[in-house]
């Protein structure tokens, strides 16, 4: 076998490696091919010239693409450029992103043949460090090299350098691998590594990966402990369980809390320790645990300017939810004196606040006119779910979908994306639109860990929108997801991003056919805020409740609704209120509202037809279908296919 490849290939233009796999392709034995491979690819460097195997050898050690700038510092460009040209057609190929092997097994086997590989990895790093503005990539190159020469005080040095290059980058994955690694390198000591653990820890919440924030957190902790550290823990304290509170293992929380608490000496670690608890306070409306968190901070003898700042925040956040306008505006401006005092990169935290307080308070009237900032769109912080808001309060669901789209492109952290998905596909409930297919693959995949019974209040607004979603297509699965949804909101307020989540609630409770849950939200029983924006849909939604369930409208609570909703320059949300003598709508079932296509479904539902007949009738997708029954569900009121047909034989005429 080996002479057969040896045979064929020597002295000729032609790819080892696809010879070798041909041959293997008729014998038991790949190791046989391997060997065959290894021994044509020494004989063959055997004889070459030393300049051109020492080219190949090189090569073989860099990491594939290798850009031709490294290649014009390794090599002057009269030689690179024959070297290049004579190895191509047998081990080289080119693309206009670098050059690389044409098999990787011919790399290896090229490796193999290096004696002593250390001159040249040094002749790489040599090179690479001369390069005017060396890539990313570049780096990891130069780190790889450094690690098989063995010399850790180098990689340290270019992991360094690709930390600032990934962080100044936002590239969060490439940066949480090059700590990992800056942390296995480095000795424990706790003021140079718990910083880094903590970082790590964050970026772990911030990519959702919460069993790599608990498994860093632990180790980082454990390590400080065993070496006796009592100072600056609190950090990844906090981070841990922040990422047991973000899972909604509550639970989990309190013991991580309780634990690794016992251990914290200095005031300011008990300030940060306190702050945390404080947060989950004010996200779930629990005033008791808020007031006793306060207590402690107060009676903590600590000047922290940064954890001053992050307390008039939550302050001011809590009194929004409370519906403490004027004391909210106090602490926005007391936030504001003190972000002066605190690093650059945590100064945007009052403005933001105040974009998001102000649209509780005062909804779209007042915070269209905060949208930009020097020209600007804001981002991140909430930024997004506010702008997709705004857009769904005014019935710009299409915009509403696009924002919902873009920041989940961007990878958002695990908290804000759950509350993005929840908007976007809360938004197709309340419209009657078709959620765009990556908000409702990103909602599934949510859904797999509500069904599997994860607690988290930002999977709240996922799960009551796609249990209205589903109702009809598949009752089974919307049911679990309508009671988890519930359950939770028995446990705890609704989260002050999702204050629709009373309306989408009704509205699934009205497909489900679910008289107790409807009459349980007319009778005002899920737990909001007082914010306006809560106070209004839960209005909405224990009116609405209580007219599909009795059939008795209120015209006076419909007036005050419109009221509500006008102060809070809401239109779509006041468009979703029933008119008078409408018993079991959010709309008036006039058969104008219909579209050509809706008309079209509706005529083929009252003959008795299932969406997948109706979907190869129309040449269209039953997906697309469904979405279209869920607008006639919506506008002319009907909650089966049944109510479908006897509404469309009592129209004059509904023309396709």
């Amino acid at each position: 076998m080996i002479a057969r490849v040896a045979e064929v290939s020597a002295g000729r233009a032609i790819d080892i490696v696809a010879i070798a796999e041909s041959i293997a392709q008729g014998s038991n034995d790949i190791a046989d091919v391997a060997a065959g491979l290894r021994a044509v690819v020494a004989r063959d460097l055997a004889v070459m010239p030393p300049e051109r195997r020492e080219f190949l050898q090189m090569l073989a050690l860099i990491e594939e693409p290798i850009p031709l700038a490294l290649l014009q510092q390794l090599w002057s460009e009269e030689h690179f450029l024959p070297l290049l040209q004579a190895s191509s057609e047998r081990y080289l190929t080119a693309d206009p992103t670098g050059i690389g092997f044409r098999h990787a097994a011919l790399a290896q086997a090229i490796r193999e043949t290096i004696a002593i590989d250390v001159p040249y990895r040094r002749r790489i790093i040599a090179g690479i460090a001369k390069l005017a503005a060396p890539s990313n990539s570049d780096l990891e190159r130069v780190i790889a090299q450094a690690r098989a020469c063995g010399d850790d005080s180098l990689e340290l040095e270019y992991l360094k350098r690709l930390a600032d290059a990934a962080s100044t980058a936002s590239e969060l994955p490439l940066l949480a691998k090059v700590l990992e690694r800056m942390i296995a390198l480095m000795p424990f000591k706790a003021h140079i590594l718990l910083p880094l653990y903590t970082q790590l820890s964050v970026i772990y919440n911030g990519l959702s990966r919460g069993r790599e924030t608990l498994r860093v957190c632990m180790s980082g902790l454990d390590a400080a402990l065993a070496a006796g550290a009592r100072h600056d823990l609190a950090p990844l304290v906090t981070s841990m369980a922040l990422a047991a509170w973000h899972d909604g293992d509550k639970l989990e929380f309190e013991r991580l809390m309780a634990r690794y608490g016992i251990n914290l000496e200095s005031d300011s670690d008990r300030t940060q320790l306190a702050l945390v608890k404080l947060t989950s306070s004010v996200f779930e409306l629990d005033v008791a645990q808020f007031e006793e968190q306060l207590s402690i901070i107060h009676s903590l003898d600590t000047q922290n300017p940064v954890n001053d700042l992050r307390l008039a925040v939550l302050e001011a956040l809590m009194s929004a939810r409370l519906g403490e306008d004027e004391k909210c505006l106090r602490l926005i401006a007391k936030s504001r004196v003190l972000a002066a005092h605190v690093p650059k990169a945590l100064r945007f935290m009052p403005e933001v606040m105040d974009r998001i307080t102000t649209f509780y308070r005062s909804g779209a009237t007042n915070t269209h006119s905060r949208s930009t900032r020097n020209g600007e769109k804001d981002s991140g912080d909430g930024n997004a779910a506010i702008e997709a808001l705004l857009a769904l309060s005014v019935g710009h669901i299409e915009d509403s979908f696009d924002i919902v789209n873009d920041a989940l492109v961007k990878d958002s952290s695990g908290f804000e994306r759950r509350v993005l998905i929840g908007i976007g596909a809360s938004a197709g409930v309340l419209s009657g639109a078709p959620v765009p297919q990556s908000i409702m693959a990103a909602a599934r995949n949510e859904a797999e860990l509500i069904i599997a019974g994860t607690q988290n209040h930002a999977l709240v607004p996922i799960a009551a929108a796609l249990a209205a979603l589903d109702a009809e297509s598949n009752p089974p699965f919307a049911r679990a997801l309508f009671e988890n949804a519930i359950t939770a909101i028995e446990r705890t307020a609704v989260a002050p991003q999702s204050f629709f989540i009373p309306t989408v609630l009704a509205k699934a409770a009205l497909r489900l056919n679910d008289r107790t849950a409807l009459k349980n939200i007319s009778k005002g029983l899920i737990k909001t805020d007082k914010q306006p924006w809560s106070l209004a849909q839960s209005r909405l939604a224990a009116y609405c409740s209580s007219l599909w369930s009795s059939g008795r409208p209120d015209d006076m609570e419909r007036i005050t609704l419109v009221h509500q909703f006008n102060n809070l320059g809401a239109p779509f949300f006041i468009s979703l209120i029933p008119a008078p003598g409408i018993s079991r709508s959010l709309e008036q079932p006039h058969r104008d509202n219909l579209s050509r296509r809706e008309r079209e479904v509706v005529a083929l539902v009252a003959e008795g037809r299932t969406n997948r007949q109706i979907a190869g009738l129309l040449v269209l997708s039953e997906r697309t279908i469904e979405g279209h029954v869920a607008n006639v569900f919506n506008k002319i009121g009907a909650t089966s296919r049944a109510q479908i047909a006897t509404w469309y034989s009592k129209q004059p005429s509904l023309p396709a």
